[in-house]
């Protein structure tokens, strides 16, 4: 694909299996993640938010897969006693069910990464102002965790400053990123000029989430 099919809303497909291809498999799981979070408002389970939050500990090698199993089939269970007898009729709360299991697949099964499909196309039980904005949404998360792979930043340890560092770490811990634009003052003031870095950090429009590629850069995750 060109930088400006990657570039381009809409159709995720070919986005997704670059970063397949290139085996980004901790962000790949981190932007399934933030997709399934935007369905919060149908979630009515505490076990679902508990799902999708071990979902981002097993993308981060805190959790084993045969951890995550049994949290998949404790949620398959449940959908089974919350949704018997609703027919083959597609609901929100069938669809959220489907959703946080699909992020708590192991890591041998792949199918979690289509999970953008929630966003762009699987969209219309939600109503449709979901339906408005999910296609744009579902950009906008995935190039805060991706980039731009066509234009990668050599980040210089020297911007690893302890300010630098502890914004980041708070920020990825608490999934709270409003230090954002303080993370660039912070950055810029260790020396760091790079224009798509401290851009990043201070657009007010861009939506941040764990596995934000500037984060990720000062934390030194891959």
């Amino acid at each position: 694909m060109t930088e400006t099919e990657w570039l381009t809303p809409g159709d995720l497909r070919n986005h997704v299996e670059r970063m397949w291809s290139e085996k980004r498999t901790r962000k790949l799981r981190l932007f399934s993640v933030a997709c399934c979070r935007q369905l919060e408002p149908w979630i009515d389970e505490p076990i679902l938010l508990e799902g999708i939050a071990r979902g981002e500990k097993f993308a981060d090698g805190e959790l084993s897969d045969s951890t995550m199993s049994k949290w998949r089939q404790k949620i398959n269970h449940l959908e089974r006693e919350r949704c018997a007898g609703r027919g083959t009729t597609w609901t929100p709360q069938m669809a959220v069910y489907h959703a946080v299991s699909t992020v708590c697949l192991e890591s041998h099964y792949g199918g979690y990464t289509d999970l953008w499909r929630t966003l762009v196309y699987h969209n219309k039980v939600y109503g449709k102002d979901f339906v408005r904005r999910g296609p744009g949404l579902a950009h906008v998360l995935l190039h805060d965790i991706f980039g731009n792979p066509f234009r990668p930043v050599a980040f210089d340890p020297v911007w690893r400053t302890d300010t630098a560092s502890s914004l980041a770490k708070h920020m990825y811990e608490s999934r709270d990123f409003s230090a954002m634009p303080i993370l660039a003052d912070a950055l810029q003031d260790a020396g760091c000029e790079n224009d798509d870095i401290l851009s990043h950090c201070r657009d007010e429009k861009q939506v941040h989430v764990r596995g934000c590629w500037v984060v990720d850069l000062v934390l030194g995750k891959a």
